[in-house]
């Protein structure tokens, strides 16, 4: 596929990534490039675990649920059905200061960030929360553009349809209550068999420039993800109230065991079934166990 068909949408792009990139520092390459990572799949895994593990269950695990679905379709598969190349690909001024693989559009960093951060805003509905994760939020677009492995349409779309999400999940309730009304064997059909549908059209389709495994491992997280949160619910009691010490010690618990495949970042599919059973159920398993014992 020829990347000129693009040249007139992206060529006045290129012109400002230049712009930016003619202040390079080695303190904001550095800078960006810390607050890139705050954009990633692993940080992604921290950040979930804490809010789940530590601050509310339920609202961490719909945390992570919106932000599988929107990263898988609006992601993964819209990079693969675009297929534009990175700035640094087409345009040789562009510096890539940081590597990327895949196609740009849209940002799966910028993604990330908005769901989680956004809906960190949402939750909390404080001024001072809102304008923190709004500051995260528009620096992780920043940089991505910095860094010249995104141009500034990738970010924008990526805002809009993450704000998209957000106004969506905020509109949740009906489709809340009628959940709460279907049985558990229907919701762990829906799930294994959504699930398969997923796994299906990548296997069906195989999208070029896409590496299959990212869409295993996405798959993966959103199923055992659901499947953990579905099972807790049915036989662990998990309260949000108890004392920070406990909530404290839980979060310390489950982070030693997820910081292990986070830090060396396995790339088998299988170790996202882990991680995603570890969040929603080992841990509050674990726990539940150590404060019987304790008792």
């Amino acid at each position: 596929m020829s990347v000129y068909r693009y040249l007139s949408i992206v060529d006045f792009q290129a012109d400002f990534i230049v712009w930016i990139q003619s202040a390079r520092h080695p303190a904001c390459d550095l800078f960006f490039k810390y607050i890139s990572e705050l954009g990633t799949i692993q940080a992604m895994l921290i950040t979930w675990a804490i809010f789940v593990w530590f601050i509310s269950y339920r609202y961490g695990c719909r945390i992570i649920l919106v932000n599988l679905v929107l990263q898988y379709f609006g992601s993964l598969w819209l990079k693969a059905l675009v297929a534009l190349p990175r700035p640094s690909e087409i345009f040789p001024a562009i510096i890539a200061i940081e590597p990327a693989k895949g196609f740009s559009f849209p940002s799966g960093h910028v993604i990330n960030a908005i769901i989680f951060w956004g809906m960190v805003a949402l939750f909390f509905k404080k001024r001072w929360v809102t304008f923190a994760c709004t500051s995260i939020i528009f620096l992780i677009g920043l940089s991505r553009i910095y860094l010249g492995v995104h141009y500034p349409m990738d970010v924008l779309a990526s805002f809009a349809m993450g704000g998209a999400a957000l106004f969506c999940f905020e509109k949740k309730h009906q489709a809340k209550d009628w959940l709460c009304n279907v049985s558990d064997g229907v919701k762990v059909g829906g799930i294994l068999g959504s699930s398969l549908v997923l796994y299906g059209l990548v296997l069906l389709f195989a999208p070029q420039g896409i590496p299959p495994s990212w869409f295993y491992s996405f798959v993966s997280l959103y199923t055992s993800s659901c499947l953990g949160w579905l099972l807790k619910n049915r036989w662990i009691l998990w309260s949000e109230t108890v004392p920070w010490s406990q909530r404290f010690l839980r979060t310390a618990i489950g982070m030693i065991v997820l910081l292990v495949p986070v830090t060396f970042y396995f790339k088998s599919f299988w170790t996202y079934w882990f991680i995603g059973f570890w969040l929603t159920l080992g841990v509050p398993l674990l726990f539940a166990k150590i404060v019987r014992a304790v008792r």
